[in-house]
C-alpha cells in the first residue's frame, strides 16, 4: 500500500506509535520503577503529588530523563501504577494544578 506524505501524522498512527512508545520508555525506567513504591505509599499516606515530588528530589530520586520530579511527573506515575485499560490515557488535569 502506497501512503502520501503526512497520511501517517493525519490518521493519528504516527501520535499513536510516539505515544506508545513513550509509555513503554516510562514503564521500563528504572528511576520511575525505583519512585514507584514509594508515590504509592506516600499517596496511601494521604501526601499531595508535589509534596512526593519534594520528598522524592530531597531523597535524590531522578526522574526518566535524569531531572527533578515535579508533582505532574508524580501524577503521571501514579495515574499509570493505579489505572487499568483505555482509562489510564485520558486525560485530564491533574489534582496538584487545579486552582
Amino acid at each position: 500500500m502506497e501512503h502520501k506524505p503526512g497520511h501517517l501524522v493525519k490518521s493519528g498512527t504516527l501520535h499513536k506509535l510516539a505515544s506508545e512508545a513513550n509509555i513503554h520508555k516510562a514503564s521500563s525506567n528504572p528511576n520511575n520503577t525505583r519512585a514507584s513504591a514509594l508515590i504509592l505509599s506516600k499517596r496511601a499516606e494521604g501526601m499531595t503529588f508535589d509534596q512526593i515530588a519534594s520528598l522524592l528530589n530531597s531523597s535524590k530520586f531522578t526522574a526518566s530523563e535524569g531531572g527533578h520530579f515535579t508533582a505532574t511527573q508524580v501524577w503521571r506515575l501514579y495515574k499509570r501504577m493505579t489505572s487499568s485499560g483505555a482509562g489510564r490515557f485520558k486525560r485530564a488535569v491533574p489534582p496538584c494544578l487545579v486552582l
